[in-house]
């Protein structure tokens, strides 16, 4: 479950068809928006990205962390409108085909093992 727009405005759940995915593999799911007031949205969008984790050693000797986005893709579910709680919960499906780049493939393993 996940906090959207500002504080208490409502909510949104995800619901996956399938958490363990390979690449080529297809995710899918669906979100689920409930609204507690009616809120004007720009848009609704799903994001499939993968990051790695990169430490380097400084020059002084201090290790540093830095984030690499390895792939990125995101779908628009829904676009600019008045979202209201009487129209609410907004159902949402998704699709995401898990990329077969050989950096993705590599963090994929090193998460199921």
């Amino acid at each position: 479950m996940f906090g959207i727009f500002g504080l208490g405005d409502g909510k949104m759940d995800l619901q996956l068809k399938n958490v363990n995915v390979a690449p080529g593999d297809t995710l899918e799911g669906t979100a689920s928006l409930t609204m507690n007031k009616d809120v004007e949205g720009k848009e609704v969008v799903a994001i499939l990205y993968a990051e790695e984790t990169v430490r380097e050693r400084e020059a002084n000797g201090r290790e540093i962390s830095k984030q690499i986005t390895l792939y990125s893709k995101s779908e628009i579910l829904d676009t600019e409108k008045l979202y209201t709680n009487a129209n609410s919960p907004y159902q949402y499906k998704f699709a995401f085909v898990i990329p077969e780049t050989e950096q993705v493939c590599r963090m994929i393993r090193a998460l199921i093992c």
